[in-house]
């Protein structure tokens, strides 16, 4: 499930950055993937607002109900500096700036 996860954002995201998706492990929940999104060029307001909106359209197609990867964080960073995230819970209608 992890590669069909990264295949899919690698897609999306080609030449602007590089994916990667961890599963994680722990003592409360075994289920859980970190996506991190290393982007190569700074985005932010309306262009990272439609980012994280495809991201999250994405993987709500690859993550479908009943997998059990339902939990993922996509955080989204470039040169170390997170710029953005998204959670299965976060509300695509209303998207802010982190």
């Amino acid at each position: 499930m992890e590669e069909s996860i990264r295949l899919a954002l690698v897609e999306f995201v080609a030449d602007a950055g590089e994916v990667d998706v961890q599963r994680m492990r722990y003592d409360w929940k075994e289920n859980d993937v970190l996506i991190q999104l290393h982007l190569h060029k700074p985005i932010s307001g309306l262009t990272l607002l439609y980012f994280r909106r495809e991201i999250a359209a994405i993987l709500r197609k690859v993550v479908t109900d009943g997998d059990p990867l339902q939990e993922w964080l996509v955080v989204i960073d470039h040169a170390g500096e997170k710029i953005g995230r998204v959670a299965p819970s976060t509300n695509l209608d209303d998207i802010a700036d982190d």
